[in-house]
């Protein structure tokens, strides 16, 4: 059985399946779970809601979002895109999506390739 939990929403429980997950928003007491096919809203916190989420698969990169490392199509300093949104990064987030993906980047001066791997992703 794939890992998935149950969330109130609808007045019915609602399965997500932790895979099909984008992204999750906060919308003041209520989060926003974003996956592939739909988006639920429930009365839950983005902190409430990430202990259930696996650490090596999802990351925290603003008060009000958490997303899926998976699902990062492209990032800057500011912002990540994922299937068409822009989510912020907030301050005290900015390194730690850095730190969670393989960056190449070009050695101009010695013309060649540097790869700086961090993390484990």
């Amino acid at each position: 059985m794939e890992p998935s939990f149950f969330v109130r929403a609808d007045k019915k429980n609602i399965r997500i399946r932790i895979k099909d997950i984008c992204y999750v928003q906060s919308l003041g007491n209520y989060v926003a779970i974003v996956t592939s096919h739909c988006r639920v809203i429930t009365l839950l916190s983005v902190q409430q809601l990430a202990k259930f989420l696996p650490e090596d698969q999802f990351l925290q990169v603003h008060r009000s979002y958490i997303i899926a490392l998976s699902e990062v199509a492209a990032f800057d300093s500011e912002n990540v895109f994922i299937g068409g949104v822009t989510i912020p990064i907030g301050h005290n987030y900015r390194g730690l999506l850095e730190e969670r993906f393989t960056l190449l980047l070009s050695d101009v001066r010695g013309k060649r390739a540097l790869i700086r791997r961090i993390g484990n992703a």
